[in-house]
């Protein structure tokens, strides 16, 4: 695979810093070298009234409209409850911000229509957060049809369970 020929380094901000943002997407962008040496997370914008001052060195914003005071940023990274997707991605686009949002970006075929046309008026990107293509399980079983030692795919369903306790439980699929 060919690296990109594009070297910058690209600033992000995270709407949001409930359970998906510190165990999901912030980890996620720093694990990897490749990608933690092309992309920063600048700011984090959460407004509950205990939040810290700052996490993981990050600094912690109140409001999204204090976006300019952390100079040039690229895209949001939405990691807030379901019910704020639309409007904080469309906010986001309306700012010139590319849009990185956890699932679902919309409830409905209306609000997508709503967003996409959004997205294509303002020339940027809305990326669904959709990371189960990269869980250790689809790779594994990616890498058995590779071989050929499934046989060829035809239809695949599955269903995900995210119970602390089946996560722990001695029936747990290991890989």
């Amino acid at each position: 695979m060919r690296s990109s020929p594009d070297s910058r380094v690209y600033r992000g901000v995270l709407l949001g810093l409930g359970g998906i943002a510190r165990s999901g997407h912030l980890p996620a962008f720093q694990a990897d070298p490749k990608v933690a040496s092309r992309l920063r997370i600048v700011g984090i914008v959460d407004d509950a009234p205990n939040a810290p001052a700052s996490f993981a060195g990050i600094p912690l914003l109140s409001r999204p409209d204090q976006l300019p005071d952390l100079g040039p940023v690229d895209f949001v990274d939405i990691c807030t409850p379901t019910s704020s997707h639309l409007e904080l991605s469309l906010w986001g686009l309306s700012q010139g911000y590319h849009v990185l949002c956890e699932k679902p970006v919309a409830v409905n075929r209306a609000e997508a229509a709503r967003l996409a046309a959004a997205a294509l008026d303002a020339g940027r990107v809305v990326m669904p957060c959709h990371q189960y293509r990269f869980n250790p399980v689809w790779r594994r079983v990616k890498q058995w049809l590779d071989e050929g030692v499934i046989g060829r795919w035809y239809l695949a369903e599955f269903r995900v369970y995210r119970l602390a306790a089946a996560a722990r439980s001695r029936h747990a699929p290991r890989l």
